[in-house]
């Protein structure tokens, strides 16, 4: 009958505890923020306006160029 290989263990060995503690940090500031986008807003406002004028002048040139 076989052994079982021996669990992996990794153990640091040089500790950044400034590291550690911003990680423990960026989860306040995260929540504190309102105006955090979500992943539904892509486009903003104004890109949208441009985009739907710029829809519209496609649509203009198709149809009067007939």
């Amino acid at each position: 009958m076989m052994q079982k290989p021996r669990p992996f263990s990794h153990r640091l060995i040089y500790v950044d505890e400034r590291k550690e503690q911003i990680a423990s940090l960026r989860g306040t500031f995260a929540a504190a923020q309102h105006r955090q986008k979500g992943r539904g807003q892509r486009f903003s406002i104004p890109m949208l306006l441009s985009l739907l004028v710029i829809m519209a002048a496609v649509a203009l040139l198709v149809i009067f160029s007939k």
